[in-house]
């Protein structure tokens, strides 16, 4: 069985972060491994703490599943402190080639700032990353651009990739109406469209996606086609949400 990497935060609660990551890697057969970058107290009063784990540690971590797993794939999520960069970079040129998905995670749902440091560290990452992931208010943090339309969106694809990423999927979900995902490959934009799935306060969409994404360029698919599967597949467990007898739903 392949093995995808998730580096990320823990969510105590399991609607985001490495355990939901976990979730999606078994949707697709694929092993999870996980490597915790910080840990977070939350629920349904949103994110109360969280701290992020001393790097020298995750550097521990991160070694021990390179050397001893079979990784296919590689998905970066939240990191609590851009100090994490250059030590992860570092550890994973050591290993072999493989797809890397970075999902910028800067903040949480309920507005709470999950990453300190200037946001210009990250480029190191994002250089070695096949894909970023940013949604839109991430998309305007990261490149200082004001996004209000399309052509919003694909200038600053543009300038995210000028800046070292690979290639940018832009998530649609903060848009209104009908979400459209848009990849930004260098060369050519893809436009991915999917109903509106009406159901309020889900966690780990993102995630999700992003985990999704991972999995699909580990099995092998190209990166247009990684998107597309990952983008029905989030649709598909937009359609089954169950609640837990809070205010949040969660992706099954």
């Amino acid at each position: 069985m392949r093995v995808l990497l998730c580096i990320g935060g823990l969510d105590p609660t399991g609607g985001a972060g490495l355990l939901a990551d976990a979730r999606t890697a078994w949707h697709h057969e694929m092993h999870p491994a996980g490597v915790v970058t910080a840990l977070t107290a939350q629920g349904n009063k949103g994110v109360t703490w969280w701290e992020p784990v001393d790097p020298a540690k995750v550097v521990e971590q991160l070694s021990g599943v390179l050397f001893g797993s079979p990784v296919a794939a590689v998905k970066v999520g939240m990191l609590g402190t851009t100090a994490l960069v250059e030590p992860l970079v570092e550890g994973l040129r050591r290993s072999t080639q493989m797809p890397l998905v970075l999902d910028p995670v800067l903040g949480a749902s309920s507005g709470e700032s999950l990453l300190t440091g200037p946001l210009s560290d990250l480029v190191p990452l994002m250089r070695l990353a096949t894909l970023v992931t940013p949604n839109r208010p991430e998309l305007a943090a990261l490149t200082g651009r004001e996004i209000n339309t399309m052509a919003d969106v694909q200038g600053a694809a543009k300038d995210l990739r000028d800046a070292g990423a690979q290639a940018v999927l832009v998530k649609g979900g903060h848009a209104e109406g009908p979400p459209v995902d848009v990849l930004f490959d260098g060369i050519r934009f893809y436009e991915f469209a999917a109903s509106r799935v009406e159901v309020q306060n889900v966690r780990g969409t993102g995630c999700a996606l992003a985990t999704a994404v991972a999995c699909r360029l580990g099995l092998g698919n190209a990166l247009p086609e990684a998107v597309s599967a990952a983008k029905a597949y989030l649709t598909q467990r937009l359609e089954h949400t169950y609640d837990l007898g809070g205010r949040h739903r969660y992706l099954p």
